[in-house]
């Protein structure tokens, strides 16, 4: 037996991943059918074996936390803060270059801003949006 202990990190509160959940719970029913949705899970703490195994498989740091895909190759790119809080150094990259190749982007911190950038995008059932097909863009 070993005389040295390994402990397990403190759990932390992570009011993002609520705030995320509670979204996604919500969009499984107000998207559009022919949206689709997918998480990025790059948050959170993750051991050295796990963190290089997903480095090495293509995990980026700063990515969104949601994408959207949808009709004729467009995407949609959400990054979800709670609190006050403030877009790293990594996502401002993220969101500078998703920008510049003409992907919309936004940084929601409530349900409801990110419902309505998603509703202009045009993506929830029972609404067009004023720029899905149009090509808008938010920052």
């Amino acid at each position: 037996m070993s005389r040295f202990l390994i402990r397990k990190p403190k759990p932390r509160k992570r009011p993002e991943e609520s705030f995320q959940t509670k979204l996604v719970k919500e969009l499984e029913w107000r998207l559009r059918p022919a949206v689709i949705m997918a998480a990025i899970p790059n948050g959170g703490f993750r051991y050295g074996r796990t963190a290089r195994t997903l480095k090495a498989t293509g995990v980026k740091r700063g990515m969104t936390d949601l994408v959207f895909a949808f009709e004729k190759g467009q995407t949609a790119w959400l990054e979800l803060k709670s609190g006050k809080g403030k877009l790293s150094d990594e996502q401002m990259g993220i969101q500078y270059r998703l920008l510049t190749l003409g992907h919309r982007h936004a940084v929601a911190f409530t349900i409801d801003q990110a419902l309505s950038y998603i509703s202009r995008w045009g993506l929830l059932k029972n609404n067009i949006g004023q720029d899905s097909l149009h090509g808008h863009k938010d920052k």
